[in-house]
């Protein structure tokens, strides 16, 4: 059966772990209809937001402080797929 959140089973990679200057997200699955993609710090503050497609890879993090990150795709739909990173 399939789930009613299709971000939530959504198969995705960021690498490098840790990253320094940049990272990439490969998707596993084509169509999706993707809004945004934020990267977060752990405690839940916006670092920045990037609209529209994922061509956009590699996506520059150099600018981030070190520590630890979450980067979080978000649908056309509002629903979101979210996974962490190390930036060093």
């Amino acid at each position: 059966m399939g789930s009613d959140n299709p971000l939530k089973d959504l198969d995705w990679q960021v690498y490098p772990i840790p990253a320094f200057d940049q990272i990439n997200i490969k998707m596993n699955r084509d169509g999706l209809d993707m809004d945004k993609l934020q990267i977060k710090t752990s405690d839940g503050k916006t670092q920045f937001v990037l609209k529209g497609s994922l061509a956009l890879n590699p996506i520059s993090v150099g600018t981030l402080k070190p520590g630890l990150y979450i980067i979080e795709l978000i649908g056309k739909d509002g629903k979101t797929s979210a996974k962490k990173f190390v930036k060093l």
